[in-house]
């Protein structure tokens, strides 16, 4: 997934803060927060990865998608990715397949995909995965379904290189 990163406009970061505050009442964002959009292709036109920073220097960043009707938190759990996945729906192809099984490590399992080999297999994917998490860096083969559901056939440890903390979210590099 390219670096493709973009400031709304003021109007843009007012109504998608309003749908992030609305499925979120707990957490409240106002306009001093730093919002960035990323296009999400595998959920399809209009659909985008949000990123929220609160001005405080020490606060994480927060992730969100954000599809027409609805604005969904990723927290972490599979759940809510699938809760996306079934939303949008998902849409995956030649052309997104890889971008979305850097989304779904990097927000579902707290790992960094290094580089993929997808292949369509039966009604969904084969991919064989060098990927890197905070128990080190494994060559993974998973099969992918057409909702979005992962199943690793194989699990290899290539190092002990691992990650002290997840990276911000942005193009693995090759």
């Amino acid at each position: 997934m390219t670096d493709g990163w973009h400031s709304p406009s003021i109007a843009q970061t007012t109504e998608i803060l309003h749908k992030i505050n609305a499925a979120e009442p707990v957490t409240r964002y106002g306009s001093d927060c730093a919002l960035a959009l990323m296009p999400l292709p595998f959920y399809g036109d209009g659909a985008q990865l949000a990123r929220v920073l609160k001005p405080q220097p020490t606060a994480p960043a927060q992730y969100y998608v954000v599809l027409h009707a609805d604005t969904i938190p990723l927290d972490g759990s599979i759940a809510n990715i699938h809760a996306a996945n079934a939303a949008a729906p998902l849409a995956l192809d030649v052309d997104n397949i890889e971008d979305y099984l850097s989304f779904r490590l990097y927000f579902g399992a707290a790992a960094v995909m290094l580089r993929a080999r997808c292949e369509k297999y039966g009604g969904g994917w084969q991919a064989t995965l060098r990927m890197r998490d905070k128990t080190g860096t494994y060559e993974t083969t998973v099969t992918l379904s057409t909702r979005g559901e992962l199943s690793e056939s194989h699990k290899e440890k290539r190092s002990d290189e691992s990650l002290a903390l997840l990276p911000p979210f942005a193009e693995p590099s090759a």
